[in-house]
């Protein structure tokens, strides 16, 4: 599937998969870009055929083309593809084209190498770009000037409730909390979603007390800045019913599972960057 126009984008979403599509959609969504700015690609024909009745966007299995008729250049593929794509297009990249890459575990300097001399972000999203919420964090090499980095954030600050600059060395871990995190916050909702249905509650009635607990509670801590155990211990009374659950969790040492759960994530996501690293050898 290859465009045989010569039309201008704005930006191109190269191997435009699951958070490629998420990113497009919330760029929509927002007003970020316009369907007929953004052009996304991918290896698989069908696939480019449903994500654009999907959303609108066109699509080709030539990564050169998009490449070469757009401004920005948006990297979505698999790091183990990461440095094959970057050689089949780094000739295209030329000019004034902004390179932005949200391939997990690849830093900076990896492009800094195989494309010399352009601008070049690292930007986390996370599921939440979905719902327009969460955190995106991005890190960026010094080629990238002022209107180049508010040009991304102007980009990235409206699919997200709060986008953050991070030194790339500290890409890694931050990115464990900011997308990563997320899923322990749902394992804990479930359980107690399970237990409510367990002890009687209906499923529907149990599920929209946990969103609007799990709001609520959200909401007033960040509306008071207090402190976490403070506002624990506000809640319970001495030899109370809350209290008598907190002991328990105390008692099984739920702190310390939590904080070696977040340790193996991140000792994970430093193998993986080790390996992607490794794979990719930085060599032209």
């Amino acid at each position: 599937m290859v465009l045989k126009n010569q039309k201008k984008y704005k930006i191109a979403v190269i191997g435009c998969g699951n958070i490629g599509t998420k990113i497009c959609k919330s760029f929509i969504d927002k007003k970020v870009f316009s369907k007929k700015e953004i052009i996304a690609t991918g290896r698989n024909p069908k696939k480019l055929k449903a994500l654009k009745n999907k959303i609108g966007v066109d699509v080709t299995t030539d990564n050169q083309h998009a490449v070469k008729n757009s401004q920005i250049i948006l990297i979505c593929v698999k790091p183990q593809d990461l440095k094959d794509v970057i050689l089949r297009i780094k000739g295209s990249v030329s000019g004034k084209k902004i390179i932005v890459s949200v391939v997990a575990g690849v830093g900076i300097e990896f492009y800094n190498k195989l494309i010399p001399k352009k601008p070049v972000f690292r930007v986390i999203p996370s599921h939440l770009i979905e719902s327009l919420s969460g955190i995106i964090i991005y890190s960026k090499n010094n080629l990238c000037k002022i209107d180049t980095i508010e040009n991304i954030k102007r980009m990235f600050s409206p699919i997200c409730e709060y986008l953050i600059e991070i030194p790339d060395k500290k890409m890694d871990v931050f990115s464990i909390f900011s997308a990563g995190n997320p899923a322990l916050f749902y394992y804990f909702y479930n359980s107690i979603l399970e237990s409510a249905i367990e002890n009687g509650l209906k499923g529907r009635e149990a599920k929209k007390m946990i969103f609007l607990l799990a709001r609520a509670t959200s909401q007033h801590l960040m509306e008071t800045n207090d402190n976490f155990k403070k506002t624990i211990s506000s809640i319970c009374t001495p030899n109370g019913i809350t209290q008598e659950g907190v002991n328990n969790l105390n008692n099984m040492n739920l702190n310390k599972i939590i904080k070696t759960s977040i340790k193996k994530m991140i000792d994970r996501s430093k193998k993986i960057s080790i390996r992607v690293k490794s794979s990719n050898n930085y060599k032209a």
